[in-house]
């Protein structure tokens, strides 16, 4: 039996005056290569949306 482990890093980013009175951000996780898997960002009655590259 083979135990692999997936290493994966994030960075979210706030746009605004401080982060709360002005919520945009936008979050990206990419793999240990810098490549970006998982894209993630507000959207429209508190819904989060995400796009993931395959």
């Amino acid at each position: 039996m083979e135990n692999r482990q997936i290493v994966l890093r994030w960075t979210k980013i706030w746009t605004g005056f401080d982060g709360i009175n002005f919520p945009v951000w936008h979050k990206t996780t990419t793999d240990l290569l810098g490549h970006p898997i998982r894209t993630e960002h507000p959207g429209f009655g508190g819904v989060t949306l995400a796009t993931e590259n395959t």
